[in-house]
């Protein structure tokens, strides 16, 4: 009964990495707050680019990656060196078409700099989100 109650302690995740875990994702959150509220008070602007790069983040990455790991992805499964190149090259290649297509199709009339900041301020923080998210549920 030792051996058993010794192998379940030590699977168990530390109380102190699930604080790091916990303090990371809350301070993953405040950095985008503050930085959205304070680029908001400086530049007057819209959020309407905001909220557009939270979506387009996850119309690209979550729903248009996952897709691609449905078709494409078996195919690279045998190598982990292809499978390696698939996802870097995957995510790149959509996050980079993600932010050309909100900029040239969902924010055509927001021609402004101030605009794309706050675009790339919500992309950002999406992006910074699901990593820590990501990180932390594991």
């Amino acid at each position: 009964m030792d051996g058993a109650a010794e192998t379940i302690t030590e699977i168990l995740i530390p109380y102190t990495t699930e604080y790091m875990m916990m303090i990371i994702v809350a301070a993953s959150l405040l950095v985008g707050m503050i930085g959205i509220i304070a680029w908001k008070m400086q530049s007057e602007g819209k959020l309407a680019p905001f909220f557009g790069g939270i979506f387009m983040y996850l119309v690209f990455t979550a729903c248009l990656k996952s897709m691609c790991d449905l078709m494409i992805g078996p195919l690279f499964m045998g190598s982990p060196w292809a499978q390696g190149v698939y996802e870097g090259l995957f995510w790149t290649l959509l996050q980079l078409l993600g932010i050309y297509f909100g900029f040239t199709a969902v924010h055509k009339d927001h021609s402004d700099r101030r605009m794309s900041v706050t675009f790339g301020l919500g992309f950002g923080w999406t992006q910074l989100l699901t990593s820590t998210l990501l990180s932390a549920s594991m």
